[in-house]
């Protein structure tokens, strides 16, 4: 015979009339049941003592039969979670949680509840806290040796750009080419284009005040066939024309072997070590062809590189200088020379020694394995990554998206590219203000994870005692006095090696985590694998409630 015992399935009895003693009719039945048949449950019994344990039920006839055949109730998704979280709590290690569902007053039962609450909501809040740390704090950057040698470490790139835009003798040769002379449209002659010329500049630094001086130069490249960009190589001093002697680890060298030219904001500039060559229009998502890498295996004093150049101190046209000089920019070899760039000015008439200071910036194996919005820096794209170069980058393209067009010295070109003229004047000096003002976090440009910054000390005399020096790279200041000297070397023997390390790994957060559960609430990952038990738990029996 079957009956239900509560618990949503049937449990076999037996009628033992014969070995319980009960003065009967037919109407009443004696079930003699073990014990475990009923465990928990609450039933009116009689116990006797025999040798085993069971329960006696006695109960009409009648009653056991409608028991038999009344259909099975299925219990309500609320009794089963209520049941599972009795259970639970009873069998939990989280502290406090068995003391909300014992037989205590209605009080005691809820001030429990709010303990437990208050002590969860203060393990998540702590919990928050110690992410947010290791989110921000999970990588430092460390000092990890103030004696690295230098000749691990490659030479830095350095851009001259002579403060003379334009030359009168570079617009005479213009004008006066016996291949191609220039053509004048109508209305302008060489007084108006040498007069005009002077304000080439604004392709530079466009204000749009000279309106019709640079609506004169573009009429003057539209008659010619000429782009911007042409017009400045023709007019503006070359690197032949005032790189007079280069010194390379104290050997005379050609200087048309060590510099090459470079288009910058400042205009035709030479650059010595810079990886790339000018930009020139490619298609998208070729990578640009690196040049010849210099290494200084010597250290000391102009053993680097010394170069002599011109100063054209009598040749006022047009400039980006107040004073008579050289600009210099030092920067790292694969980075643009842009904002980036150290820079000074190597007056005329003087000899200038910069002494470099190296910091060289490294990331450990484990930075390096972690994602990179963890580590918050960027390795390599089509070519190496520099954040310098993507900020320059992302300037240039939104001056492209309001004025449809890209500066002639773009770090990069594109093949279907158009390039600004004199006619973009206007456009352009309304853009710059805000295109300067955009930030790395606008461009979204990731800082370098390897990078060598370089900081320089500068010590200038004046040319007065050249007479007294034998060396052949003097022997040009005998001829023009006014010539810049300058000498690129190192400040001292040693560089700076800084490291980005993994401070705080994910084995410190767990370490973190697991003390501030186990502070507010006593537990541990046994609590994590309770919790995940009862959860199944709880689920068949939604499973066997629904199909039993």
């Amino acid at each position: 015979m079957y009956v239900s015992n509560g618990r949503g399935y049937r449990t076999m009895l037996r009628a033992d009339n014969d070995n319980v003693n009960c003065p009967g009719c037919n109407d009443i039945v004696v079930l003699s049941i073990p014990l475990e048949h009923f465990k928990g449950q609450q039933y009116k019994v009689e116990r006797e003592r025999s040798t085993s344990l069971r329960f006696v039920v006695i109960m009409r006839r009648r009653d056991l039969e409608e028991s038999v055949n009344r259909p099975l109730e299925k219990k309500s998704l609320w009794s089963a979670l209520v049941q599972t979280y009795h259970e639970y709590s009873a069998e939990s290690t989280v502290h406090g949680i068995k003391y909300t569902t014992q037989r205590n007053s209605i009080l005691e039962r809820v001030l429990w509840l709010l303990v437990v609450i208050v002590s969860i909501v203060c393990a998540g809040i702590l919990a928050s806290k110690f992410y947010e740390r290791h989110q921000t704090a999970s990588i430092k950057t460390l000092i990890a040796n103030d004696q690295y040698p230098l000749w691990k470490l490659p030479l830095p790139a350095v851009t001259f750009c002579h403060g003379r835009l334009v030359t009168m003798e570079k617009v005479k040769s213009l004008i006066n080419d016996p291949e191609s002379p220039l053509y004048f449209p109508y209305g302008m002659n060489e007084s108006t284009f040498i007069n005009s010329v002077e304000y080439i500049r604004e392709a530079l630094y466009p204000s749009h005040r000279f309106g019709e001086e640079t609506g004169k130069l573009q009429s003057v490249l539209a008659a010619n066939v000429m782009t911007v960009r042409q017009l400045f190589e023709k007019v503006s001093p070359n690197c032949s024309d005032y790189m007079l002697t280069c010194r390379f680890e104290n050997k005379i060298t050609p200087c048309e072997t060590l510099i090459k030219m470079t288009l910058t904001y400042y205009g035709i500039c030479c650059s010595f070590n810079y990886a790339y060559e000018p930009p020139i229009k490619m298609a998208k998502g070729i990578k640009r062809e690196e040049t010849k890498e210099y290494k200084a295996l010597n250290l000391g004093p102009g053993s680097i590189l010394s170069v002599v150049m011109r100063s054209y101190t009598n040749d006022h046209v047009a400039s980006t200088l107040v004073g008579e000089g050289i600009r210099i920019l030092v920067h790292e070899r694969f980075s643009y020379p842009g904002p980036s760039a150290v820079e000074f000015v190597a007056a005329a008439g003087y000899e200038t020694v910069a002494h470099l200071y190296v910091d060289q910036l490294s990331s450990s194996k484990e930075v390096l394995r972690i994602s990179t919005a963890e580590r918050n820096c960027d390795l390599r794209s089509l070519e190496t990554y520099r954040s310098n170069n993507c900020y320059v980058q992302c300037r240039e393209r939104r001056l492209q998206q309001v004025c449809g067009c890209l500066p002639f010295f773009a770090s990069i070109i594109q093949k279907n590219d158009s390039i600004c003229n004199f006619t973009h004047t206007a456009c352009l000096a309304r853009s710059l203000p805000d295109t300067y003002a955009l930030k790395m976090t606008d461009c979204q440009c990731l800082p370098n994870c390897e990078d060598t910054m370089y900081n320089i000390g500068v010590t200038a005399l004046p040319l007065n005692a050249v007479q007294y020096q034998p060396s052949e790279l003097y022997r040009k200041t005998m001829d023009d006095p006014t010539v810049t000297i300058l000498h690129i070397t190192f400040g001292k023997q040693s560089a700076t090696l800084q490291r980005r390390e993994l401070v705080l790994s994910w084995i410190n957060l767990l370490s973190s985590l697991g003390g501030v559960f186990s502070l507010f609430l006593g537990c541990s990952f046994i609590s994590v694998i309770e919790i995940f038990y009862f959860l199944c738990h709880f689920i068949r029996k939604v499973v066997r409630n629904e199909h039993p």
